[in-house]
């Protein structure tokens, strides 16, 4: 039972289960590129309108504090 067992996790890790073009490092850039060419294809992209403005004013005053 045990070699069977072992037999098995032999063949499952065996090489041959991954598949040729997956062993090249350039498939891998390829499928990132495609993922990233779909993903910025369905977003909205920066229409250069701002949403959010945040102002900040003062009046030279420091908050209330004063130098000593």
């Amino acid at each position: 039972m045990k070699a069977l067992f072992v037999l098995l996790l032999v063949q499952l890790c065996s090489a041959s289960l991954v598949p040729e073009r997956e062993k090249d490092p350039e498939y891998w850039r390829r499928q990132a590129q495609e993922t990233l060419q779909n993903a910025l294809r369905l977003q909205r992209l920066n229409q250069n309108v701002a949403k959010n403005l945040i102002l900040f004013l003062g009046d030279g005053e420091m908050g209330g504090e004063h130098p000593p």
